[in-house]
Order: structure tokens, then C-alpha cells, then sequence
């Protein structure tokens, strides 16, 4: 899978929810699913959370398209990881229907998403489709992290730019010449030393290459053309990544990373003394280099020891104690944060419904007294399905026969609220204070290592020093 999509829905969110539930689409119903709502009445749930939550948005829904590659995937993992892909992007804090659709070649997902985040209000423009990070890079990173796990494949799409459905399925196909050209461009390019080694390395793959006189604002006129292919494709249709210019540019800084690498290669730490001065062992061990060794260690260890003087901190014992008791208490709050989490996703959809059972509930009552109720049931229908499915959610999470007041729930998730935040502000502290702590831990290591090392050498040579003693009074 990688096809991903998301836009908005401004109008008619019922008709769209009817068209991704279509039982002919879904084998009768058997793959729509709902998450933190129920899909026959979404479209009311939907309605209610945006009101009560911000009504100050205009957009009703989201409309999230999930495919897959033929014959890859059946129903049920497509609907498995549609399901995983709004859980990990959405983090549970939206309402959304999914439906599996299998009555084409390419199974894929159909996904409506609420507009408005049911727990704190925020709009998913605001959280979810910035300019920056539009929803459907989030998808599609969420869904390539699925497919990967999952051993499934992943298309890669060019940078900044989503893959339209029609062209992502000639890609399935084979039929996209555009697609196998670019990657053809883009794998010669990574061997070729100038433009012309790239132009006859690509007619050496029997690419036909057109390089004529004609020049604009980004080179001569480029084009090329696959055996079987009838016409050209010239190197501005690619985009403008594929212009000569910029193929030219490519081939430069490629040049200049394999030489970049190579500098670093040579004073790379590991060996850098031996590969630079071209020193046999023999000559390292020399007492001029193993002085030097010294000194650097030296220096290494002064500083350290400074900053556990400067810090606080009475020996290296110390410093290990409270470096251990920072990453427990990490772990614990990252426990602890889970656990919130979870509450507030329970009281959260608690509340929700809570807060539709208490205000439909005087329609309900009123239904059962009408005369008319068939009529009465008409003119307020979405009001009545709503507080049944109140009802029916509710005996599943109360278990008391008292129903919890609403401005106190609401109070309570706040608190869980602010009470998570606090935790996820000391563990990016901790974060910083171990990002600091690890280098002196790793030099405390090495220095400590250093310290063992020289103890045994000593007692070693003391051992030997006493045998040749006891052998030459005997």
C-alpha cells in the first residue's frame, strides 16, 4: 500500500457516509467498522460533537482513500490496516467510519473522519492538515510504517506532491512509461561522473536520448524514450527535478558527497592515526604515540571530573545513581502517562454520551406520551436514534445505576488532563538532563574500564616480579 488521499467534506457528509457503506462495495456490511462512534447514526454523532465541542467550524468531515496493490491483500488485512493507520495517526480522539471496499481490482479503504477532535475540541485542520504537513503525508507515513511492518510493499511518491488514483493504478499496471523512466534517471545518476556519462549510460539501457540544439531557460531540448514506447517524454514533463539543469546540479552534489565521504572516511576516529600517517602497528605502539593516547585520555578525564565537581556530584557512583534514578522515573512516568491516557479516553466517551442521554432524554420522554407517535417520531428521529444509542452505550460503561454528573466528569478529564501534560513536561526535561548525561557516562566508562585495566596489568606484573624473585632464590 501507498496510495493516500484525505479532503475535505463541506457538504452532504450523510450521502458520503451512505456511499462508503454501500453493502454491494463491502460484501453486505461485512467490512465497515466505526470508531468512537456508531457508523448508522454518524453522521448525528458527528453533528452533536462539533456543536457541543467548537461549533465555530465550517467543515463537516474528512474523507480519507487507503489502496492497496493488487492481489496483495485481502479484505481483512486491508481493513485491519485501515483501522491501525487512524488509531496510530489519530490517537483515539476522533470519531471516524471505515469501509473496506472490494468491488474493484485494487481493494482500498474508504475512511470519514469528524472535523472536530471529541475530546479536546481542536479542529483536524488544526492538529492533523497544516500547510506544512498536510493530512495525507501523516496518512501516508503512518500506512508505509503498517505496510512495512507487515511485509507489504510501499510506493514511493515524488516530494511534496500526492500520487493521483488514476496514475497510481497505471502504476500497478505497468502502463506508467513516466514512473520507469524516472526511476532509470534516478539510478544512473548515482553512478555518473558528468552529464555526458549519465546521457551515454542511459542509451546504453537501450534509452533512446534526444539532446537537440534547441535550448530554453533550463538547457537544451531533453527528452527520452523506452524501447516500445511510440513517443518521447521530454525532461520538463518528469518536473522540474528532471530538467537539465537540475540533473546537472544532481550529478555535482552527488560528486561532492562521495568526496565529502571520503574525508571522512580518513579521519574517522577508528584507526585515523595508523590510515593517516600510514603507521604499522609496530610504529604505533611507539612511546610518542602511546604518550599522546595519554594525554588526550588525560584531558578527557580532567574534564569529566570537572563537571561531576561542578554538578554536584561526589563520585562517579553518584553520578550513576541519579543517571539510573532519572530513566526510572522517566519509565514510570511514561506508565503513568499510558494510564491517563486511557482513563481519559474512557471518561471522554463517557461524557459524550452522558452529555446526549441528558439532553435528548426530554425528547424521549415526550415520545412516550405522544398521541401521534409515529408522527412525533418522524419530526424528531435523529434526536431519538442519538439518545437510544446513548442509552445503549451507557449501560455498557456505567456500572453504577446512577448516572455521574456532567460538569464533574468533565472536571475530572481536565484534571487527568493537566495531570498527563505535567508528566510529559518532566520527561522531556529528563530527555534533555540524559542527552547531557551519556557523554560523561560513556567517558566515566571508559575511564573506569582504563582503571580495571591497569589494576590487573599491575598485579600481573607484581605476580610475575614476586615468580622471578622465588626463582632466583631457589
Amino acid at each position: 500500500m501507498a496510495y493516500a488521499t484525505v479532503h475535505p467534506i463541506k457538504a452532504t457528509l450523510g450521502k458520503a457516509i451512505d456511499y462508503i457503506c454501500n453493502k454491494e462495495k463491502t460484501e453486505n456490511g461485512k467490512w465497515i467498522s466505526s470508531y468512537n462512534c456508531q457508523y448508522q447514526i454518524a453522521e448525528h454523532e458527528f453533528e452533536f460533537t462539533r456543536k457541543e465541542m467548537n461549533d465555530r467550524i465550517e467543515l463537516l468531515a474528512f474523507h480519507a482513500i487507503q489502496s492497496f496493490q493488487k492481489g496483495e491483500v485481502t479484505p481483512e488485512q486491508a481493513h485491519e490496516i485501515g483501522m491501525e493507520t487512524m488509531k496510530r495517526m489519530l490517537g483515539n480522539q476522533y470519531e471516524f467510519v471505515i469501509a473496506t471496499h472490494v468491488d474493484k481490482a485494487c481493494i482500498h479503504n474508504h475512511i470519514i473522519i469528524n472535523s472536530v477532535n471529541f475530546q479536546n475540541g481542536k479542529s483536524f485542520s488544526r492538529e492533523h492538515d497544516r500547510k506544512q504537513s498536510p493530512a495525507w503525508m501523516e496518512m501516508k507515513k503512518y500506512s508505509d510504517q503498517i505496510t512495512s511492518e507487515r511485509g507489504l510493499s510501499v510506493i514511493h511518491t515524488s516530494k511534496g506532491k500526492g500520487m493521483s488514483h488514476y496514475e497510481w493504478e497505471l502504476n500497478q499496471s505497468g502502463q506508467s512509461w513516466k514512473k520507469k523512466l524516472k526511476i532509470i534517471i534516478d539510478e544512473t545518476l548515482k553512478s555518473s561522473k558528468s552529464f555526458d556519462e549519465f546521457l551515454d549510460k542511459m542509451r546504453a539501457q537501450n534509452i533512446e536520448v534526444k539532446y537537440q540544439d534547441y535550448v530554453k531557460k533550463s538547457g537544451k531540448c531533453l527528452g527520452f524514450k523506452m524501447p516500445g514506447q511510440k513517443y518521447f517524454i521530454y525532461s520538463q514533463k518528469f518536473g522540474w527535478y528532471y530538467e537539465e539543469a537540475q540533473l546537472r546540479k544532481r550529478i555535482d552534489r552527488i560528486l561532492t558527497r562521495k568526496s565529502d565521504y571520503k574525508a571522512k572516511q580518513i579521519t574517522n576516529p577508528d584507526k585515523r592515526i595508523r590510515e593517516f600517517f600510514n603507521l604499522s602497528d609496530d610504529k604505533f605502539d611507539s612511546y610518542g604515540m602511546q604518550r599522546w593516547g595519554k594525554i588526550q585520555n588525560l584531558k578527557t578525564g580532567f574534564k569529566t571530573i570537572a563537571y561531576l565537581n561542578e554538578n554536584g556530584f561526589e563520585n562517579a557512583d553518584d553520578f550513576f545513581r541519579n543517571y539510573d534514578e532519572l530513566a526510572s522515573r522517566k519509565m514510570q512516568n511514561s506508565e503513568n502517562i499510558n494510564a491517563l491516557e486511557s482513563k481519559i479516553k474512557f471518561d471522554s466517551y463517557r461524557l459524550k454520551y452522558l452529555k446526549i442521554y441528558r439532553q435528548y432524554k426530554p425528547i424521549s420522554e415526550q415520545y412516550k406520551k405522544a398521541v401521534f407517535q409515529d408522527k412525533y417520531f418522524r419530526k424528531h428521529e435523529d434526536e431519538l436514534l442519538l439518545f437510544q444509542e446513548a442509552v445503549e452505550e451507557l449501560k455498557k460503561t456505567e456500572k453504577s445505576k446512577v448516572l455521574p454528573n456532567v460538569a464533574l466528569l468533565a472536571d475530572e478529564i481536565k484534571s487527568l488532563s493537566e495531570q498527563k501534560n505535567k508528566l510529559y513536561i518532566d520527561n522531556k526535561a529528563i530527555d534533555v538532563k540524559l542527552r547531557e548525561y551519556d557523554s560523561i557516562r560513556k567517558n566515566l566508562d571508559k575511564i573506569l574500564e582504563d582503571s580495571v585495566f591497569r589494576q590487573e596489568r599491575e598485579q600481573r606484573e607484581n605476580h610475575d616480579e614476586r615468580q622471578r624473585n622465588n626463582d632466583i632464590q631457589i
